[in-house]
């Protein structure tokens, strides 16, 4: 459930970002989703688990992610930079 009420905002977010930016000329915005995809070890009420293992482990993946979208950029696989609104 915890999931869902996650995707719904997200979803919300990127919405008013496309709705702000879509179609302006006058600057680039890159929306770039990192995935969280290590929750294996994670409980019913992981929104509310914030122990420094569980946040260890999140700030972790989050680096790894960040790593390979960086990663990614560099070797020009991303289209980032174009005027207006990209969503990666």
């Amino acid at each position: 459930m915890q999931d869902l009420i996650f995707a719904a905002q997200s979803r919300r977010s990127i919405e008013r970002w496309r709705d702000e930016y879509m179609g302006r000329k006058d600057r680039a915005v890159s929306l770039i989703r990192l995935e969280y995809t290590q929750q294996d070890d994670e409980v019913a009420g992981k929104a509310l688990d914030f122990s420094g293992p569980t946040v260890e482990r999140r700030w972790a993946a989050g680096h790894a992610a960040a790593m390979r979208v960086i990663d990614k950029q560099e070797q020009g696989a991303l289209e980032i930079g174009a005027v207006g609104l990209s969503l990666v």
